[in-house]
């Protein structure tokens, strides 16, 4: 008898363990499947966990492949009756994702060098060059009327006039060198809106849409450095029901804080976000930090989305400025006179340049970012205040060239002449 009772129990044990396993599993195919029909794209997720009595599911791991995107934990209260009734519309009272976090290498991998140097930039240091050439002006050095100390002085004021006439290609190299950054970013963005309008179209033309309705929804993450934390109300997984998604998202990094905010129709994929930020660290952003190595930054932004089109409109301020000398001298563009000539302008300019403000603007019809910062005023500024000293220091520099370049002439004479005879 008591055989047959231990039988029995073990038998209703085994069983209630597999029902609790196989409802797990059974639900988390089921859900995963609707999530990637919805979302229309593939959809893991590593553990489900189902409580029917409670009205409440917990999913571990869930990850969007297309859009990089993965969530640690997402917990949710639903009415079960009414999923089992119609899996193909439901309402999920309040939806929680915490741990989101975008695995995109081109958000999370900063840029190690600046050898992709542009056209721009050769151009600019090519007009250096000439006017500190020694080669153009070799018969003056056997001159008995030639001075090596006017000489260099005639250079030193020619390059001087040269970088006051010309502090505004700064800004055109910067721009030149920030579209090269992004470009693949932003193309990435172009097809990505447009493969989600050719979707939205499609699901719209099926008999049977899926319609997830989600009356509150609260999440929290990680992009790059920087935490965020939010919620909207009202959302549907069709997304030819959302009319007008409010935006509603809160960003911090140690002393900084931010807000995303605005509201987009999801549908035809037009509306207006704003972004806001106040007080971040230059770490907090890895492209910002290759230049500029410390510095509080604060930026006002406003991105409008038409459909296929893109705009982006602000303005950004950086206080406390200092820049990061080591990556920016770090270019094989630059031989040792021009590191030296760019690491003295910068010595003397940000003596006095502690605020840097940048304005941009992106319009994905022109494809161009458009950049105008305060760099090249402070520049003529730091050389029309400093030029004595400035002049002084290129002299020494110049002088020290004409040397080494005479040294070299006369070195490759005497071998000629060592060869011939």
């Amino acid at each position: 008898m008591k055989n047959k009772m231990l039988v029995f129990t073990s038998s209703i044990l085994i069983f209630l363990i597999i029902l609790f396993w196989g409802k797990n599993i059974y639900f988390k195919n089921i859900i995963t499947k609707q999530l990637s029909t919805s979302f229309k794209q593939e959809v893991t997720i590593k553990k489900a966990n189902f409580s029917f009595f409670n009205n409440s599911f917990e999913l571990k791991n869930l990850s969007l492949i297309e859009y990089n995107i993965s969530i640690e934990n997402v917990e949710c209260k639903m009415d079960f009756k009414t999923f089992f009734k119609s899996k193909n519309n439901f309402t999920i009272s309040n939806l929680t994702l915490n741990g989101i976090s975008f695995n995109n290498n081109l958000i999370s991998s900063p840029l190690t060098n600046t050898n992709n140097s542009n056209e721009k930039t050769t151009e600019f240091l090519k007009e250096i060059d000439d006017k500190i050439q020694f080669d153009k002006n070799l018969s003056k050095f056997f001159s008995s009327s030639f001075n090596k100390d006017n000489f260099s002085k005639t250079l030193s004021n020619n390059l001087i006039n040269f970088l006051i006439q010309n502090t505004d290609y700064i800004d055109v190299i910067i721009q030149k060198e920030i579209n090269i950054q992004f470009k693949e970013q932003i193309n990435n963005f172009s097809k990505k809106t447009k493969d989600l309008l050719l979707k939205i179209k499609n699901h719209n033309n099926l008999e049977k849409n899926t319609n997830i309705f989600i009356e509150n929804i609260s999440f929290s993450g990680k992009i790059s450095k920087i935490d965020f934390n939010g919620s909207f109300k009202d959302f549907n997984t069709n997304l030819s029901k959302n009319i007008s998604l409010p935006l509603n998202i809160f960003l911090s990094h140690e002393n900084g804080s931010g807000k995303v905010y605005g509201d987009i129709n999801t549908n035809t994929l037009v509306g207006n976000i704003y972004v806001s930020l106040s007080n971040f660290n230059v770490h907090s952003f890895y492209k910002v930090n290759n230049y500029i190595s410390n510095g509080t930054l604060s930026s006002e932004q406003l991105i409008s989305i038409s459909g296929e089109t893109l705009k982006i409109d602000g303005t950004t301020i950086i206080d406390n400025i200092k820049l990061n000398k080591d990556f920016i001298l770090n270019s094989h563009k630059l031989d040792d006179i021009k590191k030296n000539i760019l690491e003295e302008l910068i010595k003397l300019t940000e003596n006095n340049y502690h605020t840097l403000s940048i304005t941009n603007h992106f319009s994905n019809n022109t494809d161009i970012v458009t950049i105008k910062t305060s760099i090249p005023n402070e520049v003529k500024r730091t050389l029309i205040n400093n030029r004595e000293l400035f002049s002084v220091f290129l002299e020494n520099q110049l002088k020290n060239k004409y040397e080494n370049n005479l040294k070299e002439k006369k070195n490759r004479i005497k071998n000629f002449f060592k060869n011939i005879f």
